[in-house]
């Protein structure tokens, strides 16, 4: 008698009727929402929008556009002497320039000096706290503990710091080892909500609901609906060696939510089936799938079940679940 592995699918199809139009205008709540936004990430920045790092890389390392080679690459002496430039004593670990917004500060050793963060025309600097309160949650805004956290033995600071024309990070002496300071570069023209260290009530609510949701919501759509959904539900019976076909559906979609639930008498028959069942998405007509990935691999992990929550993707006691 041949195998047979049977599982439960939902996928939840949304149409995109949003208008995903650039705005000129962007309030400090649309930057806090982008840490949940996974349908923005399908669409295209806007021409103009970057993103990058300033870190305490080793610059040694270089790029030699003469002759086109790569100088001092594997040099690793990252950390305390690694900077833009110092003014007198202190460091210049980042800056710069055009509307934009720091989306996440992170730091191995940050320690008891302080890191000073001047933003647009203001000659007194926005924040100014020892580096080590950036991420031990006692000063406000920064004391969210789902966006300023220490986890890998790294401290870690997700609350978005926005400016309008200009963005500076200055260390003094002490201020402990590594650095990464990421960032959003908005199109010119753009204007941002610039950062305060005492946020509107509006401001802190939306900080306080991005913190909840990683608190307690993972494993729910981050997302809004917008009665737009529509449900595929249905149980298949995939035999040794075979098909089947989950979803057959036209039109102009996108799958925002794909669950998967599993039934099978044993433990090593489950780790079998998770990687030797492979699941397939083809859109548009294609010969080949655009997604071809074993089961287990899909949903993050491997070998067999384990369970973990994640924004994207994840295991529980009630299936498997993808936002992507």
């Amino acid at each position: 008698m041949r195998n047979r592995r049977s599982f439960f699918c939902l996928f939840t199809i949304l149409f995109f009727l949003h208008n995903f139009s650039f705005a000129a205008q962007i309030s400090y709540t649309e930057i806090v929402n982008r840490l949940t936004d996974l349908k923005a990430l399908a669409i295209l920045p806007q021409p103009g929008e970057t993103c990058a790092m300033w870190s305490s890389y080793d610059r040694r390392s270089v790029f030699d556009v003469s002759s086109g080679t790569y100088q001092n690459w594997d040099a690793n002496s990252d950390g305390l002497h690694q900077y833009i430039r110092k003014e007198d004593e202190n460091i210049v670990m980042a800056e710069m320039s055009g509307p934009g917004a720091i989306v996440r500060i992170w730091s191995a050793m940050p320690e008891k000096g302080r890191v000073k963060i001047y933003l647009d025309d203001n000659k007194e600097p926005v924040i100014d706290l020892p580096f080590e309160q950036y991420f031990n949650g006692r000063v406000s805004p920064f004391n969210y503990p789902e966006l300023a956290y220490e986890s890998a033995r790294g401290k870690n600071n997700y609350v978005p710091i926005t400016y309008q024309n200009y963005c500076k990070v200055v260390a003094e002496p002490d201020w402990g080892n590594y650095f990464h300071f990421t960032y959003i570069s908005f199109p010119t023209g753009t204007e941002v909500e610039p950062f305060r260290m005492d946020l509107s009530p509006e401001n802190l609510a939306a900080l306080e609901k991005v913190n909840g949701y990683f608190a307690s919501g993972l494993g729910s759509p981050p997302g809004k609906t917008n009665g737009t959904e529509k449900d595929i539900r249905t149980t298949v019976i995939v035999p040794a060696g075979e098909t089947a076909t989950v979803a057959d559906i036209t039109g102009a979609f996108a799958v925002t939510e794909l669950r998967v639930r599993t039934r099978f008498d044993i433990k090593i028959q489950e780790e079998k089936a998770l990687r030797k069942i492979v699941l397939q998405i083809f859109w548009d007509g294609e010969k080949f799938p655009s997604v071809w990935a074993p089961l287990g691999d899909f949903f993050g992990s491997t070998p067999g079940w384990n369970n973990y929550k994640t924004l994207p993707l994840g295991m529980t006691t009630d299936g498997m679940y993808s936002f992507w």
